[in-house]
């Protein structure tokens, strides 16, 4: 039923958004008007439009959208008459900053690793606090910042970690972008080590990206020696995630307008290696997990402008997953093979102040464990059902210098 519903949703989504077939007309002439440091002929190309191309309106509304989602671009409109595009720009600052301080209540029931961190529908999704430095006039950047990453699944680790980066924008003249970020985690598990992240990103419209992120995290790796024997201690994950998305709103961090829908399948692996108390003659034995998971994430997002300064929006999100934990020596009979899941309706509602946005959101959250074999290895209630409410508030403001945005989630559940 669930699914249904969400298939339903994104239909509506989609075809929403979409209008009646456009006359077409042919673009003679593309201008780029307030571009100081940027190349005007990247940010043409960013556009994926092209000069003696036809395209109706539709298609030159969705370019220039386009160019609002990056990094060295704060704002862009656009003119158009008699085949000639006029677009015009406000650039970031060559260094800008990102502050995204959204606190958390939860009530006992829940503990801090339940919220869900991430925004999708940004560039920096994890980072809590950033600065980017921007090189050339392409876009092209480097950054640094702390980041945050929490999900909603019950697998994986949460964690908090330095992180810097470089972004290159269209590779080779195709149009993909690649990011390539190292992490040190720092939270008491993480032992200081450097770790990849990788992702590249392939437009394949105005509003649709491929993106495939590559991900190694690697929490602990040394050796312990007792008595004259090696004991090997390890903790490392790997995610593999490839998402589609498809994004018209208005702008990154507050939107207004538009629709934002992403599917990403995932494959994610984790190897831990530690020793515990044997019984006599041994004083220690090696023991050792590994965990597989393939399943899926999705977001489906619509917001509705009801004026120049009020607007709505509302959305399903959702994850599922096959999981299977492998332990050597085996503790139980089998394997635990379990499919957690999770489904989310929210709604909210949004005014603009001036130069920034105040929003209000809430959401019904569910989850759910689902484990077949290997059930005591959860305690008392392997295959719980969990359910919670969630009400937030943030304001949000974002200029040349940067994005500010302070808000304050509490979270209600059993």
């Amino acid at each position: 039923m669930i699914r249904r519903l969400v298939a339903a949703f994104v239909f509506v989504c989609i075809s929403g958004s979409m209008h009646a077939q456009e006359s077409r007309f042919v673009i003679e002439r593309i201008e780029v008007r307030n571009a100081h440091r940027f190349s005007t002929r990247a940010i043409v190309a960013e556009t994926l439009l092209h000069e003696g191309g036809s395209y109706t309106e539709d298609d030159v509304r969705n370019a220039v959208a386009r160019l609002r989602h990056l990094p060295f671009l704060v704002w862009a409109d656009y003119t158009l008459a008699n085949g000639v595009v006029v677009i015009n720009v406000t650039e970031s600052r060559q260094f800008s900053f990102l502050v995204d301080a959204r606190g958390i209540d939860l009530d006992k029931s829940h503990d801090a690793f339940d919220y869900d961190y991430s925004d999708f529908t940004t560039d920096w999704k994890n980072a809590a606090l950033g600065a980017r430095w921007f090189l050339g006039t392409n876009g092209s950047n480097a950054h640094f910042a702390m980041t945050v990453l929490r999900n909603r699944r019950e697998f994986g680790t949460n964690y908090s970690a330095y992180e810097i980066g470089y972004t290159r924008q269209d590779l080779f003249g195709t149009h993909v972008f690649a990011t390539l970020n190292v992490r040190v985690p720092v939270d008491s598990v993480a032992e200081h080590l450097f770790t990849p992240e990788l992702i590249v990103g392939v437009p394949l419209n105005a509003n649709q990206t491929i993106t495939v992120d590559w991900e190694d995290t690697l929490f602990r790796r040394d050796t312990l020696r007792i008595l004259g024997t090696d004991y090997r201690r390890l903790q490392a994950q790997r995610a593999i995630t490839v998402a589609w998305t498809y994004n018209t709103t208005n702008e990154p961090y507050a939107p207004a307008s538009g629709t934002f829908v992403r599917i990403a399948p995932s494959r994610w692996m984790e190897d831990r290696a530690d020793f515990h108390s044997a019984k006599p003659p041994k004083l220690f034995e090696a023991d050792a997990l590994h965990v597989d998971a393939s399943g899926f994430d999705f977001a489906a997002l619509h917001y509705w402008k009801l004026s120049e300064l009020n607007s709505v929006s509302a959305g399903v999100l959702g994850g599922w997953a096959d999981v299977e934990n492998r332990q050597n020596p085996r503790v139980l009979p089998n394997d635990v093979r379990w499919h957690p899941a999770y489904e989310i309706l929210q709604g909210g509602y949004s005014r603009k102040l001036g130069a920034s946005r105040l929003e209000f959101e809430g959401r019904l959250v569910s989850r759910q464990r689902n484990v077949q074999p290997g059930s005591p290895a959860f305690g008392n209630d392997p295959n719980y059902h969990d359910h919670s409410v969630e009400a937030s508030a943030r304001w949000v403001r974002r200029n040349s210098w940067g994005t500010l945005r302070l808000g304050v989630t509490y979270e209600h559940g059993n």
